[in-house]
């Protein structure tokens, strides 16, 4: 799977609130396909053109990086061993930054060398080339969506009020009420995590094709000779505290990196409709440029840019960047940018607004309504579909059979509700009614959609 610079989807006319730092008020936007005259100024420029010569630079000296570090690391342990394994993870970084040009198709316009590129970033990371694009693409399709983004849609962490409401279980609710404490905890295990879940998806693709075969070779290799060889190095005991340290640092500079990218800046919920120009502009944060920002960050503190054109090379998004931002202004599209001090903060200031909101939802009120409200939306779905037909129209059969599945899944809440409502106090009981009172009047209506268009009526 490639990601693609040229997806175009245009969901019609609409607006959508931009509630994030920076910008106040309700701003509307209009739906409108602007993209492909922005792309068009993109492409007479010249900036979509790559030169492999750049990558490959980036890669030796990110290998050089990780190599020296590792030769310190013997000199004086374990301090030196503590020292180098951080800047290590840099080194690390910086092939990250490789692998993720080679994914987006940045380095050539010969895929095989692309590939090469990210294969060759990945012999020094363990990390799956394949399963990386794959959750990358789906980020870059929908950013910051709240159901179909797989950045945001993590257990321990939440960036919505809705996705408070989905963590059912009480260990994941409690990491989400404290995850201002626990955030760069969890970012140190992200080198296994995005590792291990690699793995996993490599062993579950039934065509095993020699990219794939490839590809899971390198993340097992990878153990052998990463933890085999600092075992010979080092020792046993100054092998765990340089990977482990290693690992963590890496963890922690990829979150340093990424998180401002996209976290704190408005999340889509389902039902949203957005152009994917400006889907791509306001769910994304820059930074301020300059030569040492945009080293240590890959270019990616030009994040609109490359939401835009995830093809351009990083040497590019500079150039483009003059021709974005004065384009989305022209068009009245926001187009944010602020200082890197600035953005960890409203990176902060979101996880903690939403960490302050777990605390104050009492969790089986808030599993509750979490059903409910999966109910009510699938319910009202159903029948507002039903209700566009004609009213001479009959239902057909798979109507009908879905109709009745999305009443049973209503009536078995409402059983829910009855049985919470005995055991609730008064307060919770008076909410408690009023959703079900909300679910029992859907049951109703689809009881007569069912009737008025078949002729049949749902029972209970």
């Amino acid at each position: 799977m490639l990601l693609s610079e040229s997806r175009q989807t245009t969901f019609g006319d609409g607006a959508f609130p931009l509630p994030f730092g920076g910008m106040q008020g309700n701003t509307q936007l209009t739906q409108m396909n602007y993209y492909p005259l922005l792309r068009a100024q993109i492409v007479e420029k010249g900036l979509l053109e790559k030169k492999p010569i750049s990558v490959l630079l980036h890669l030796i000296l990110a290998v050089t990086l990780l190599g020296l570090s590792i030769v310190c690391a013997t000199l004086f342990p374990p301090l030196s061993t503590v020292v180098f394994a951080v800047v290590g993870g840099f080194g690390s970084l910086l092939l990250g930054y490789v692998m993720h040009d080679g994914g987006h198709r940045q380095c050539s316009r010969d895929e095989r060398v692309n590939n090469l590129f990210g294969w060759c970033a990945t012999v020094f990371l363990g990390t799956s080339l394949i399963a990386w694009m794959d959750v990358h693409n789906a980020h870059h399709n929908q950013p910051n969506h709240e159901d179909d983004d797989p950045d945001v849609t993590v257990p321990f962490v939440a960036y919505s009020q809705k996705q408070v409401h989905s963590a059912q279980r009480r260990p994941y609710r409690w990491f989400i009420a404290h995850q201002t404490w626990f955030y760069v905890l969890l970012l140190s295990l992200v080198p296994y995590s995005k590792r291990y879940y690699g793995l996993y998806q490599l062993m579950l693709k039934k065509e095993k094709t020699a990219a794939v075969c490839l590809d899971l070779a390198i993340v097992l290799l990878w153990h052998v000779y990463y933890y085999g060889g600092l075992w010979f190095l080092f020792g046993f005991w100054n092998m765990l505290l340089f990977t482990s340290i290693h690992q963590a640092a890496l963890g922690i500079f990829f979150g340093m990196v990424f998180a401002p990218n996209h976290k704190g800046m408005p999340i889509i919920e389902r039902g949203e409709q957005l152009d994917f120009f400006t889907r791509q502009v306001i769910t994304s944060r820059n930074m301020h440029p300059n030569p040492i920002t945009d080293f240590l960050y890959g270019g990616l503190n030009y994040q609109i840019e490359h939401h835009l054109f995830p093809h351009m090379p990083r040497y590019n998004l500079a150039r483009a960047k003059v021709v974005v931002e004065k384009f989305c202004k022209e068009h009245g599209v926001p187009y944010y940018e602020t200082t890197i001090m600035d953005s960890y903060r409203e990176v902060y200031r979101s996880l903690r607004e939403i960490a302050d909101y777990a605390r104050s939802q009492p969790a089986t009120v808030a599993f509750l309504r979490e059903k409910l409200t999966f109910a009510i939306e699938n319910a009202q779905q159903e029948v507002e579909q039903f209700l566009e037909k004609s009213i001479h129209q009959q239902l057909d059969s798979v109507q009908y059979e879905s109709l009745k599945r999305t009443h049973d899944l209503a009536c078995e809440r409402l059983t829910a509700i009855r049985t919470r409502m005995m055991q609730a106090s008064e307060q919770r009981k008076e909410r408690l009614q009023e959703y079900y009172r909300e679910v029992q009047a859907l049951v109703q209506r689809m009881r007569s959609v069912a009737k008025q268009r078949t002729g049949v009526l749902i029972k209970a």
